[in-house]
């Protein structure tokens, strides 16, 4: 989904203006595409198959379809459960720690439109919650990760070598 979409739709206070495609391009956890050679070799597949077994090319066809379909709509209602949890320290922690604690969990940073999309349906907006898993980095060479600020409902950068305390961040399960 497009980034100012989703941002849209959190219907924030305030968005910072370095929050943009540009900054934030669509990452591969964000992609549910399925691609037409995928489609169009899974297809072939498969009537050369149900051919090989009836003989009836209608028949293939429609067998082959019909596989086909219920393969795309499983891989697009897969691509829509991801698991999610909030991770908090009651300790200050680096990035790297906060990172490594939800890799040996088995969880990885959510990307801003796992984030974005999350909040939307999920944020109380009573919590700070951000996310490690895109970082923008800007012209001075400085990092910074996307906020969600329950004061105002913002959306922000902040300094991702901060050390984090108190603070939700955003995991999906691997």
């Amino acid at each position: 989904m497009e980034l100012q979409k989703l941002i849209d739709q959190l219907r924030l206070n305030y968005v910072d203006k370095y929050i943009i495609e540009k900054n934030f391009p669509e990452d591969e956890c964000d992609k549910n595409d399925i691609s037409f050679s995928e489609i169009f070799w899974g297809l072939c597949l498969l009537f050369v198959i149900t051919f090989a077994l009836s003989r009836d090319v209608v028949t293939s066809i429609v067998i082959a379809l019909v596989v086909i379909l219920v393969y795309l709509v499983s891989k697009l209602l897969k691509g829509n459960n991801k698991t999610f949890v909030l991770f908090t320290f009651a300790r200050d922690m680096h990035p790297w720690e906060i990172i490594e604690e939800m890799q040996i969990e088995g969880y990885r940073p959510a990307t801003l439109r796992e984030f974005l999309g999350w909040a939307f349906k999920n944020w109380d907006r009573k919590n700070i919650i951000t996310t490690l898993g895109q970082i923008f980095h800007d012209s001075d060479g400085e990092l910074y990760v996307p906020i969600l600020k329950s004061n105002n409902e913002r959306l922000c950068l902040d300094w991702f070598y901060d050390s984090w305390k108190g603070v939700y961040f955003l995991a999906v399960k691997n």
